[in-house]
């Protein structure tokens, strides 16, 4: 989904692994209102749905899927090893 988009849409969340769009939606689109976008970082999304108990696997998924093609190896590394070690 693009910015612009989520903005017209009135989508308040948006999931990134970016770490500098927060402040560049808050300088070119967020005007303090109600409908102001909110980025969530991709990897605090995961740990929240671990916290709340969700499957190990769908949140591998999800983790997976949200980055570039050429990095599947380095993320599953990245998962297995940082994010949600099997235990």
């Amino acid at each position: 989904m693009s910015l612009a988009f989520a903005k017209t849409d009135g989508v308040t969340v948006f999931l990134s692994d970016e770490s500098d769009l927060q402040d560049i939606i808050d300088e070119h689109l967020n005007l303090e209102d109600a409908n102001d976008i909110r980025v969530v970082k991709i990897k605090d999304f995961i740990e929240w749905m671990k916290a709340a108990g969700s499957q190990r696997k769908l949140c591998r998924i999800i983790w997976l899927v949200s980055g570039e093609v050429e990095n599947l190896k380095q993320r599953k590394e990245q998962f297995d090893g940082e994010i949600w070690p099997l235990e």
